[in-house]
């Protein structure tokens, strides 16, 4: 439902699947994700990874 509202307001959809996780996520996967999408699309300066795992601030 989600998708067809978006796309017919002229929006761009990603669906990620994460498997075996049920109705429950896992964290870092999807941060990563997350940080990706902001990278590609909205061109925000972030951090490498190596700084997110020292628990830094990951948007420059």
């Amino acid at each position: 439902m989600s998708r067809v509202l978006s796309t017919g307001m002229g929006l761009d959809v990603t669906w990620k699947a994460y498997e075996g996780l049920g109705h429950w996520y896992r964290v870092e996967d999807e941060i990563q994700d997350i940080l990706d999408f902001l990278r590609d699309r909205v061109e925000l300066l972030v951090k490498p990874e190596s700084s997110l795992s020292a628990g830094q601030d990951d948007i420059a």
